[in-house]
């Protein structure tokens, strides 16, 4: 286990499932090296919240009203409404507003939610924990988790922060935007937005309907 990994796990919750994880399990969400990374990051925690639960690390499995890396990369979740925007993405953890770390064309990216697009973070999974380490903050949302739990108590399993009016579309940054979502339901209503902005121009006035609220 590599330095900044080793960090990161010092300081992260412990691990969400007892369960051991096997290398095929991973393998059949998807090979590459970096999936052998995640398997020995799995193997001595299977799961895990840092940074006052800001960024999660999926477990393998679902467990306590949280869904597992198996379930929450099904097709028929929440990725189908991206309309092929995740496609050839592994999907290993959140932030604090359910933006997606990822694996994609064997490096490790961003995905956001509202637009759909990714942003490429590291190499390899000790680059991206020296990274996450550095700049936490702007990567996990985690002044937005502490500001949000000191005045409503420690987040629930299976939610997470999301805007009342869209980033993408011109909410603020601010606790007053703010609401506890349903991660699914999260999911699927941004999908809903990435889907039917791609390719309109800044700017541009749009009526968007939703599908899943």
């Amino acid at each position: 286990m590599t330095t900044y990994i080793n960090k990161l796990l010092e300081i992260s919750s412990s691990s969400l499932s007892s369960r051991k994880v096997m290398m095929h399990e991973l393998f059949e969400l998807g090979t590459s090296e970096r999936v052998d990374e995640l398997h020995s990051i799995l193997n001595r925690s299977n799961g895990f919240y840092t940074f006052e639960g800001a960024f999660h690390l999926y477990s393998l499995e679902s467990i306590d009203n949280t869904l597992g890396l198996v379930d929450w990369n099904r097709n028929d979740l929440w990725i189908n409404d991206y309309n092929g925007l995740t496609q050839g993405a592994l999907f290993f953890a959140q932030d604090i507003f359910g933006n997606q770390f990822s694996l994609l064309n064997n490096n490790i990216h961003l995905f956001n939610i509202e637009t759909g697009q990714f942003e490429f973070l590291a190499k390899d999974f000790d680059s991206f924990c020296k990274l996450l380490l550095t700049d936490f903050n702007f990567l996990t949302g985690y002044s937005f988790a502490n500001s949000w739990q000191v005045i409503h108590g420690k987040l629930p399993n299976g939610k997470r922060l999301s805007p009342k009016i869209p980033f993408v579309l011109g909410g603020q940054y601010d606790m007053n935007n703010l609401f506890l979502a349903d991660s699914v339901n999260l999911m699927k209503t941004n999908g809903n937005i990435a889907a039917q902005i791609q390719n309109i121009q800044d700017g541009t006035k749009i009526n968007l309907s939703f599908n899943h609220i």
